[in-house]
């Protein structure tokens, strides 16, 4: 939600600064996304006066203008049409500094079809104050010449986002009001003059169910002029974030955007017969809506509809049947509450939200549609030259509630820890215009205004104490630690650990969706477990959200994507999370731990250079994690998944027990994603995990004696993994031998295609003595002799 401060200050005094105001907000529970500051980003554009035009001699579409700044006369080619004598306009002189989507420009000298031009005439887009750019912008008759445009066209917007429970603040007096009460300044009251009413409606609503509308009003206004909005209205609509559209339209959304409450005009002419029916659709309709989309209504939304057609969804759109047009002359003001739940549905079986649905959803005020309907009737006298308004038809309304809440004292001190009296909390609530009824000893019994739909019970009473005394004052004491005779979940540990290593290994955590689209799934890994199926929800808010995922790549994979698309290439993730699936008519879910790499493996530097990662940067981080975890016997072997790229991936196991996937996603399925380079993802089984993992803790005293070292080079096949050459090697290992590392391979086409070198390091130790060379050379050479023998084709 947009709100201009221009139009707070008309509600509320507000000698503050910008940072003050935002912080406020935030304060009071309202965040603050964004501030904009409008007035277009010019310079050198002053006002000025047509004093008079001609045709241009040599083009039929351009004016020869004669302009004044106050002190000088210019002339000025301009191509709007209506250049005029006479009119105020935004004059750009030459080295006025304007700015377009390719950047910001100067005016120069020119001349166009031979005629001189000492500058340029602007439109309110060329200034950056409005999305129009038909005609030059023209100022208002009594506007001074030669003084700074940008003076006069200047605003502060705050783009504020809203919690669901904030109803009572989705309009410019709600966050006035609050504002006020934080402030502790006064509020001023939406006047309206009342216009003259006359004669009854003509048109009477009947309300067939007050469950889904328990208050319904209306107007009548004939007469109107459906035209341009005056530039003081547009303003303030295209401010907040709306497009003008035409003067009867603007002023059912300035309502809106002013009290929080929406209205909805209908053309009087084209309903059909003296009553419309405020009902529940009796069966699937089909209409078109005023964005001129085709819909179908499900049976049982709320519709207002003639006695021949369906003329709105009740809280969410018109339909083009009633709608008012530019032939339109008598209009039908509609302001009603409608059952925030029915319109939660009715909103979502359309598939459509609405400034007016999102207002409803929320709860509105019940208190306040005589004000929204004198304002718009105002409005419609003043912007549209209504001619007679109708007094208001009412019905059988009943009464707006008056809800009563007994707060206590020591529930506030005992919830807040502040000792606060009974007075001090009545002073605190009535600043929101909560009053106190009466007082007895140790309790308020508190009336709350009709416009928090918010305000239900006690506790509400108590956050709204903490929210007006200050979070940020409330007194911070230290946790009391408790322990319980419940040991904790083993999985619940286990992920924590988990978490912390995959933090320490510089990954940085993700938390994605458990819903995603049956497309989605498609990427996730395949199992080694066998009938699984997938989850279907069954009530999704979307396809895109209809099943449980069966693993954690495809989130994984969409916040990949996400960063991607916001130019952060290089991405080094984990999530630790559930996955679910139907295995043998059962539902299961487990634990899972998911890792993804993809960009460079190392920040930029000159030297090293950085390089992409790689297969075995996501193997060591699963080393290194599973080895923390002591697990017995971990092993990699080939694996030929179709979510991976042959020849780059692996299967996990420990004690021949699987634990889960590693390796590179296969192109095939990153095209499909629309994901460009490398990415590499491990997704492991948690549970399987913490029920092989030891608490064991091994230690063995430091080497007292210095190592040996032994490097061997060997060329063999291609074909033959390094992991069985290591593998042959610690079966066939001397107790002296330490530990062996591969630390080369090498490839060239001398040493011919079909071949690679590799390279180990061995390292020999006797922790009684220092080994001597003869020793470690008759070792070595006898180990090697073993490998060579089972590897066959090698050459040493």
């Amino acid at each position: 939600m947009k709100v201009p401060l221009s139009w707070l200050t008309e509600y509320v005094t507000l000698p503050y600064s910008t940072d003050e105001i935002a912080k406020t907000l935030v304060l009071a529970g309202i965040e603050v996304d964004a501030i904009e500051f409008t007035g277009g980003s010019f310079s050198g554009v002053v006002t000025g006066e047509v004093i008079e035009s001609s045709p241009h001699p040599n083009a039929d579409r351009l004016t020869v203008a004669k302009v004044s700044d106050g002190n000088e006369i210019f002339q000025v080619v301009c191509g709007a049409s209506n250049c005029r004598p006479g009119i105020k306009v935004a004059f750009a002189k030459i080295g006025a500094c304007l700015q377009d989507e390719k950047g910001s420009f100067k005016i120069k000298k020119g001349k166009l079809r031979d005629v001189e031009s000492f500058g340029m005439l602007c439109s309110a887009s060329e200034l950056g104050m409005g999305a129009s750019s038909e005609g030059i912008l023209e100022l208002p008759k009594d506007t001074p010449l030669g003084i700074d445009v940008s003076s006069l066209y200047g605003d502060t917007i705050f783009s504020l986002s809203l919690t669901p429970n904030l109803g009572h603040c989705m309009s410019v007096y709600g966050i006035a009001r609050e504002l006020a009460a934080f402030f502790q300044i006064p509020l001023k009251p939406i006047l309206v003059d009342r216009v003259t009413e006359t004669g009854k409606p003509g048109i009477e609503p009947f309300v067939e169910d007050k469950n889904l509308c328990p208050y319904y009003r209306s107007k009548e206004v004939r007469s109107v002029v459906v035209g341009p909005s005056s530039d003081a209205l547009k303003e303030k609509i295209e401010l907040s974030g709306l497009r003008s559209i035409n003067n009867v339209v603007d002023i059912a959304n300035y309502v809106m955007l002013a009290t929080g409450q929406p209205l909805h005009f209908f053309d009087l002419n084209e309903i059909k017969g003296s009553s419309i029916f405020i009902s529940p659709c009796d069966k699937d309709s089909s209409v078109v809506t005023l964005d001129g989309s085709a819909k179908t209504i499900p049976q049982g939304t709320t519709v207002i509809r003639d006695e021949e057609k369906i003329l709105a969804v009740g809280g969410i759109i018109g339909c083009l049947q009633g709608s008012v047009t530019e032939k339109t002359t008598d209009i039908l003001i509609e302001a009603a509450v409608f059952d925030p739940a029915s319109i939660r549905r009715a909103s979502k079986a359309l598939s459509l939200k609405t400034d007016a649905s999102a207002r409803f959803e929320r709860g509105v005020d019940p208190g306040a549609l005589a004000t929204a309907l004198e304002l718009a009737a105002k409005l419609l006298v003043k912007e549209a030259k209504a001619s007679s308004v109708s007094v208001d038809f009412t019905g059988a309304m009943p009464p707006v509630p008056v809800k009563k809440i007994v707060c206590r004292t020591k529930k506030v001190r005992d919830l807040l820890g502040v000792s606060l009296s009974t007075g001090e909390i009545s002073e605190l609530l009535a600043q929101l215009q909560i009053v106190t009824e009466s007082e007895q000893e140790g309790s308020i019994t508190l009336l709350v205004p009709s416009y928090r739909n918010d305000i239900k019970e006690e506790i509400d009473l108590v956050e709204e104490v903490a929210r007006l005394y200050g979070f940020n004052n409330l007194p911070k004491s230290r946790g009391r630690h408790i322990s319980s005779i419940l040991p904790d979940e083993p999985v619940f540990l286990c992920e924590n650990k988990a978490r912390n290593l995959l933090l320490q290994e510089g990954l940085q955590e993700m938390l994605t969706c458990d819903l995603i689209s049956p497309s989605s799934a498609e990427v996730a890994g395949e199992r080694e477990d066998p009938g699984i199926e997938l989850i279907t929800v069954l009530q999704s808010k979307s396809a895109d959200y209809s099943v449980m995922r069966p693993s954690l790549l495809p989130g994984l994979l969409t916040a990949l994507k996400h960063n991607l698309d916001r130019q952060n290439k290089t991405v080094a993730g984990f999530e630790v999370g559930r996955i679910h699936f139907k295995q043998d008519g059962n539902f299961t879910e487990r634990p899972s731990i998911a890792v993804i790499l993809s960009g460079l493996s190392t920040p930029y530097h000159h030297d090293p250079k950085p390089r992409e990662v790689d297969f075995f940067d996501l193997k060591g981080i699963v080393e290194n994690l599973l080895e923390s975890f002591s697990l017995p016997k971990v092993e990699f072997e080939v694996s030929h998944l179709k979510t991976f790229q042959s020849g780059r991936q692996a299967k996990v196991f420990s004690k021949k027990t699987f634990l889960g996937v590693i390796g590179e996603i296969h192109p095939f399925t990153l095209q499909k994603l629309d994901i460009s380079g490398r990415v590499y993802c491990a997704e492991l089984d948690l549970q399987m995990i913490e029920s092989l993992k030891s608490n064991a803790i091994s230690v063995k005293p430091l080497p007292l004696y210095p190592s040996s070292e032994r490097d061997w080079t060997i060329s063999v096949s291609k074909e033959t993994k390094v992991g069985d050459i290591l593998s042959d090697i610690r079966r066939s290992a001397p107790a002296l031998l330490e530990n062996v590392f591969l630390i080369g391979v090498f490839e060239n086409e001398k040493i011919g295609t079909d071949r690679k070198n590799v390279t180990f390091r061995f390292s020999y130790r006797d922790t009684e003595k220092t080994i001597d060379s003869a020793t470690v050379e008759t070792i070595h050479t006898n180990l090697l002799q073993k490998v060579a023998q089972k590897l066959g084709n090698c050459i040493l």
